[in-house]
């Protein structure tokens, strides 16, 4: 550092820059979301029909509400910030934090019966991340780095929700089909 402000060229250990880079590329960002657990849902014993009918309606309609967060989806937003460093389009972005808060306080009170409380805290688990990516590209000005991380997880992370939320249909609906 003294070399730094001395206006020389410090020696610099590229192997272990590169090393350090590596390291902090296989690291998720996004793993500091908050967990979503048991204890923070509402699990009821109903199993039948009808609780398993009024519980999707009502995790529908939350996911109806989410879509309605923003007119743009937030990558491109932070990712034109980031490439243009024109940050005042990331406000927009709050929005979308507000969004998926609004959808993650409504999922933890909704009642979900026992056979779907491993799916309903997966969900939740996923939106929390969600919610953790726009916080970190919203801040992209202060911290472009962590903003640039959250982006590159955000998109596959995506992709990996929507197979869940596939697969998991399939699954709700063989489990629970009328007999």
């Amino acid at each position: 550092m003294r070399k730094i402000i001395a206006g020389e060229t410090p020696a610099i250990d590229e192997i272990g820059v590169e090393n350090y880079a590596e390291k902090l590329l296989s690291r998720s960002v996004l793993a500091a979301a908050p967990e979503i657990k048991k204890s923070d849902i509402v699990v009821v014993q109903e199993t039948g029909q009808e609780a398993v009918a009024k519980y999707l309606e009502e995790f529908a309609n939350v996911f109806r509400q989410l879509k309605t967060r923003g007119s743009e989806n937030e990558l491109p937003i932070a990712m034109h910030a980031l490439d243009t460093q024109e940050y005042g389009k990331l406000e927009q972005l709050k929005d979308h934090e507000d969004a998926y808060a609004t959808a993650l306080s409504a999922l933890r009170t909704l009642r979900v019966p026992a056979s779907l409380e491993n799916f309903h805290i997966s969900t939740l688990n996923y939106l929390s991340k969600f919610k953790l990516a726009v916080e970190f590209m919203r801040n992209a000005e202060q911290d472009p780095i962590l903003a640039m991380l959250a982006i590159i997880e955000r998109a596959p992370l995506e992709d990996e929700f929507k197979i869940f939320l596939a697969e998991s249909q399939q699954k709700i609906i063989s489990e629970h089909r009328n007999p």
